[in-house]
């Protein structure tokens, strides 16, 4: 249940990083927060472009191809969508559990 998320440049340093307990038991609503709260973070550093990656195939396929969430994700789906829209690039994309897990050492 819990989250953990970081930010980095374009030389791959680390800007900002956050980590955090979710209220939600369900994984696809866990890392539907997480990428909420990195989304939130990223606008308040003002980033303008990001590139999101997590290893959970379903938040991929909710942002990319607009699948039918859980009906309780629907309304983070939304607000998430609206701090997309504050972007100038976002992109998101399938890394796998242990490249994640690496990446997330990044930021501890």
């Amino acid at each position: 249940q819990f989250w953990r998320l970081g930010s980095s440049d374009t030389n791959g340093e680390v800007v900002a990083a956050a980590h955090g307990k979710s209220k939600y038991n369900s994984i696809a609503l866990i890392e539907l927060n997480a990428l909420e709260q990195g989304l939130q973070l990223a606008v308040r550093h003002n980033t303008t472009r990001l590139k999101a990656q997590t290893d959970s195939t379903n938040v991929v396929s909710f942002m990319k191809q607009g699948s039918k969430p859980q009906w309780q994700a629907s309304m983070m789906i939304k607000r998430i969508r609206e701090q997309i829209l504050k972007m100038e690039t976002f992109s998101i994309k399938h890394i796998y559990r242990e490249a994640n897990r690496l990446a997330a050492s990044n930021y501890t």
